[in-house]
């Protein structure tokens, strides 16, 4: 149940596939050893650049894989992998440059990213989502399990996490020298080999592009929420999967080094969370399908999701002379709002204590799903906005608000 699938939009997924497919062709390259024609090389170099074209932070990629192809034939002493490499290089750095060009004239930006201030806020990189424990478990699910069956709150847990994903960083990046020293000349002599290498590269290529644009962009302050680039679980997608078939992939591949005792103590908590994950993954889409009432608002919401648009426009056709604020604390309808064309707030803990300043007629719209009345409770009893619409769920509030 990985957040990113559940939560975000469907790009998050694509490209996370084109990205796998491109791991996978990069390795079939390397292990076949031939030289390849032009036709197949753009193809290849498409395939490469498809990840970027989807989401700017799999930049890195688009040139890495086919550096490693050339550096395979290096390391595999194959002069066609090394021309194979070039070809590659030469394709897809084209296609980043078409694409550059097209964000640069629809943008006005080569690498389309908001802007919401530049600098140097080291400070931001201490906040970091624990991508490691979240490959083998949701740690949401993690966190509220761990409050139910121990003194540890929701908050303390999400620390140990934390903790615990430093240090396996420490430990990975440590296993990964000791595995690039010791097989240094059959780097890529195998198709696991290689898939160490490269997925572990893509890795650590992504985790620093996070730091670096966490490092140089200031943060987005939503309510009580700190985005940075770091913080957000959809950015590790490939990171999820990756650590994920490399533990199993080690454990295949390298039995000989889980016999040591602590070694094998801590392969046994990782099989533990990834059964508990999936028995829990197997339990809830059960419910899904079996109409569990506790589940009700979830189904519900997507219809609301899809009429959306519609309601929105309905509102603001009925109310010519206003302009359409939208807020709520599901933000998948705040992202909508601002894509359709009106203006959000993200900020919706503090509309019961703030009084909004417009300089023209307004109308401020809250879908609030039905478990969210309570988190809205404040401010419907302070503003007191009318009850629109209701539907599956959802009921949509709207306040008038006029220039002083």
């Amino acid at each position: 149940q990985y957040l990113f699938f559940m939560s975000w939009s469907s790009t998050d997924a694509i490209s996370l596939c084109f990205l796998l497919f491109a791991l996978a062709e990069t390795i079939n390259i390397i292990q076949t050893g031939k030289e390849i024609s032009l036709l197949r090389a753009v193809g290849y170099g498409l395939l490469f650049c498809l990840p970027y074209f989807f989401r700017y932070m799999y930049l890195p990629v688009a040139g890495l894989l086919p550096l490693l192809v050339f550096l395979s034939g290096i390391n595999l002493k194959n002069k066609k992998l090394k021309v194979s490499g070039l070809k590659l290089l030469g394709i897809a750095a084209f296609f980043i440059a078409v694409l550059s060009v097209i964000s640069l004239l629809t943008y006005g930006n080569a690498v389309y990213l908001n802007n919401f201030g530049r600098g140097f806020y080291i400070n931001q990189l201490a906040d970091w989502y624990p991508f490691l424990p979240a490959s083998f478990i949701n740690l949401d699910f993690a966190a509220q399990l761990i409050e139910k069956i121990s003194p540890l709150n929701y908050s303390q847990a999400m620390s140990y996490f934390n903790i615990i994903n430093i240090l396996l960083v420490f430990l990975f990046s440590f296993l990964l020298g000791l595995y690039v020293y010791f097989n240094k000349r059959n780097l890529f002599s195998s198709s696991h080999s290689a898939f160490i290498i490269i997925g572990s590269l893509i890795s650590i290529f992504i985790i620093l592009l996070l730091a670096y644009l966490s490092f140089i962009y200031k943060k987005i302050q939503w309510g009580y929420i700190n985005w940075t680039y770091v913080s957000d679980e959809r950015y590790f997608a490939f990171v999820y999967i990756f650590f994920l078939l490399l533990f199993f992939i080690c454990l295949y591949h390298y039995s000989a080094f889980f016999k040591r005792p602590l070694i094998r103590f801590f392969a046994f908590i990782a099989v533990c969370c990834f059964s508990i994950e999936v028995m829990h993954g197997i339990y809830y889409n059960i419910k899904i399908l079996g109409h569990h009432k506790d589940l009700s608002p979830i189904r519900e919401s997507e219809n609301v999701y899809k009429r959306f648009p519609a309601i929105i426009k309905e509102i603001k056709e009925q109310n010519p002379d206003r302009e359409v604020f939208v807020s709520a604390p599901d933000l998948f309808y705040t992202h909508d709002a601002s894509q359709l064309g009106y203006k959000a707030i993200f900020d919706y803990q503090n509309l019961s204590r703030t009084a909004l300043t417009v300089t023209k007629k307004s109308i401020l719209i809250l879908p609030i799903h039905t478990n969210e009345v309570i988190i809205m409770k404040d401010y419907i009893e302070t503003k007191k906005p009318k009850s629109i619409l209701t539907i599956d769920g959802v009921f949509f509030y709207a306040e008038e608000i006029n220039p002083e």
